[in-house]
């Protein structure tokens, strides 16, 4: 048969919302051992703060928990990827931080923020936080801004590693790898 007339376009998608997120250090009265209050919203949601509390150290050395309605948990920060020589940003462009989950030894979740590499970009308007909950296993740090793919990302319940492979070629590290500890 003879090809049919082109139906008409679709109107348009909403636009979404923006997500924020913003870490200040808890006060005393908060954590009396230290720690950070994390506060996240939406364009259409309210602000919801969560108290991140430094642990107690425990007889083994790890952290406890002091009170049961008021656990406290221990965080791991760092960079992922390897140093770029020169410059105050990593080969993958982006912080982590682990917080693991206090009824589980095998979840928690990560939260990544891009470094700030020249452009003042850290945690202001299309950059800042990516929060996710760690029941992915593969994933990629890629800019908001060009859709450059720093590094593929595997995280590892079992054994609790993050690994990764820098992607991109720019500062001569594409195909570097490691794996980061994130007992």
């Amino acid at each position: 048969g003879t090809n049919g007339t082109n139906g008409t376009n679709g109107t348009n998608g909403t636009n979404g919302t923006n997500a924020f997120i913003s870490t200040i250090a808890a006060t005393p009265a908060q954590c009396s051992t230290g720690g950070f209050v994390i506060t996240t919203s939406s364009d259409t949601t309210a602000p919801v703060s969560n108290i991140i509390c430094n642990g107690l150290a425990g007889s083994n050395g790890e952290s406890e928990d002091s009170h049961e309605d008021n656990p406290r948990t221990s965080y791991l920060a760092g960079n992922v990827g390897p140093s770029i020589s020169g410059k105050n940003f990593t080969a993958c462009h982006h912080d982590f931080m682990y917080f693991p989950a206090t009824n589980s030894s095998s979840t928690g979740w990560l939260m990544f923020r891009h470094q700030k590499n020249g452009s003042e970009d850290q945690g202001i308007s299309s950059t800042g936080f990516n929060v996710w909950n760690v029941d992915i296993t593969h994933f990629s740090l890629i800019s908001e801004v060009g859709n450059v793919n720093y590094c593929n990302l595997t995280y590892d319940p079992r054994n609790l590693t993050l690994s990764y492979s820098v992607v991109d070629p720019t500062d001569g590290l594409a195909g570097r790898t490691g794996t980061i500890n994130l007992r």
